[in-house]
């Protein structure tokens, strides 16, 4: 009797949402949000090496590949509607530049949803 072993990769992935100082936006997905952050601003990805510098300004659960590429699709679809800012919950303001002015990020963090000081980098 032959067996048979199938590998299961059960691999996580996130949905993020980058922002540049201008307040142009990049949305992608990585298995890595930290690692993939890090690769836009070190010019790894065509795109987004002429925007930088760019930081995380949201990120999804956790989903099946097949779940992030559609979460990202949707995204992508919205552009600047209504359905892009609710399902993110951004602020349709881009008021980066002012709160920069007075030394505060906007960043979330990865596993709480909630703002830190710093700009994450």
């Amino acid at each position: 009797m032959a067996a048979f072993f199938v590998h299961v990769v059960d691999n996580s992935y996130k949905v993020y949402v980058l922002e540049n100082p201008n307040g142009k936006r990049y949305i992608g997905l990585s298995a890595d949000v930290v690692e993939r952050l890090h690769q836009h601003n070190n010019g790894e990805s065509k795109w987004t090496s002429r925007y930088c510098p760019w930081e995380l300004v949201w990120a999804s659960d956790e989903l099946s590949l097949s779940e992030a590429r559609k979460l990202e699709n949707k995204l992508k679809r919205q552009g600047r509607g209504s359905g892009f800012y609710s399902i993110t919950g951004l602020d349709r303001l881009n008021l980066r530049p002012l709160l920069e002015e007075k030394g505060i990020s906007a960043s979330k963090d990865l596993q709480t949803g909630k703002s830190f000081p710093a700009p994450f980098r």
